[in-house]
């Protein structure tokens, strides 16, 4: 019989064989690839969540309300966010138009309801050396079926007033755009002019004041199997000739828009959107559970199980990892569920 073995054999000192490297085996070249690919895995490796949002208090649930929090006690809580390896922190909104609300001393909103909150955080996040990037003037204008040219216009020049406000009260690294939007399955030209118009003019304002402060956008995600073309081409015309320098899409996991097994070819969507725009890459992991839309209480603390699949898959295409939201859902104010997430924060590798 022929010998069409193409493998030498070698004996170990135990006693028994072993296939060796083929006759034809280019050690050199091998030995380059191995190397180099072992150093894009060791780049590719989980990251750690590294940012969490913060606020005033949650938009629509109650979670872990800051509205009275002194700056010693933001201090405590950015203490506990370092602890938790959370190096920075994304104020989800200054003011909520439709909630009647505003969370610092302001003369243009003195008919809302203010609450000293921003102050005292940015001066917590200085003495902390936190990185702070502060969200604007919220409203739920992004989800809005249409707006006029004119209104259109006024919610545009609210954008540009709160800002201009905002950029006398201290130091942060950047602005979030607290409007969000979604592709929901079609193109929508006027969503698209709408959203871009608002990229454009909200993000062309914080860069005329500083050009180093950051922008960061945090769209939803649906995935839409047999409509990759249509999701990049919508997001492309939203991001258009915006100076928007960070795109961090929800991961949508825990209101349970988008579940695990989507979540890969979701992330190599948002992945293609982002090069296509010129744009980081960041991913918003949401750590929490929906299990009602009705209950009073309705967001619980995910399982650590679960954030480590979403952490896992995100880590291949993200630059930072960012928490909805750590304050609550990652510590024991939301109970048991709580405190064995906050440890799986704190043990991150």
């Amino acid at each position: 019989m022929n010998n069409t073995n193409p493998f030498p054999i070698g004996q170990v000192d135990e006693g028994f064989s072993l296939y060796l490297p083929p006759y034809d085996f280019d050690a050199s070249l091998e030995e380059s690839k191995v190397a180099s690919a072992n150093e894009q895995n060791r780049k590719c490796s989980a990251k750690r969540i590294t940012g969490s949002f913060i606020y005033a208090h949650p938009a629509d649930y109650c979670g872990r309300p800051m509205l009275y929090a002194s700056e010693v006690e933001w201090c405590d809580l950015f203490d506990e966010l370092q602890h938790k390896h959370i190096d920075t922190v994304i104020f989800q909104a200054v003011l909520w138009r439709e909630l009647g609300e505003c969370y610092y001393q302001s003369q243009r909103y003195n008919f809302l309801q203010q609450y000293r909150v921003v102050e005292n955080m940015l001066a917590a996040a200085a003495d902390k050396k936190m990185t702070v990037y502060l969200g604007g003037y919220g409203s739920v204008a992004g989800w809005a079926k249409r707006l006029s040219e004119e209104q259109l216009c006024a919610e545009i020049a609210e954008h540009k007033a709160c800002f201009t406000e905002l950029s006398k009260m201290g130091k942060f690294s950047g602005c979030y755009f607290p409007c969000e939007t979604a592709y929901h399955g079609e193109r929508n030209s006027e969503a698209e002019r709408r959203m871009n118009r608002l990229y454009q003019a909200f993000s062309d304002t914080v860069k005329e004041f500083n050009p180093s402060l950051q922008v960061i956008a945090s769209p939803a995600g649906y995935l839409y199997p047999g409509k990759t073309q249509e999701f990049l081409d919508f997001w492309q015309a939203i991001l258009l000739e915006s100076n928007v320098d960070i795109l961090m899409p929800q991961d949508s996991v825990g209101n349970c828009n988008c579940t695990l097994p989507e979540l890969l070819p979701m992330w190599s969507l948002w992945k293609q959107a982002a090069d296509n725009s010129g744009t980081t890459l960041w991913a918003h992991v949401e750590i929490f559970e929906r299990r009602s839309f009705l209950e009073k209480v309705n967001l619980y603390p995910a399982a650590p199980e679960r954030v480590a699949v979403q952490v896992a898959i995100a880590s291949a295409v993200a630059e930072k990892l960012v928490a909805w939201e750590v304050p609550y859902f990652g510590s024991a104010v939301s109970g048991k569920e709580g405190e064995r997430l906050s440890h799986y924060l704190e043990h991150q590798q």
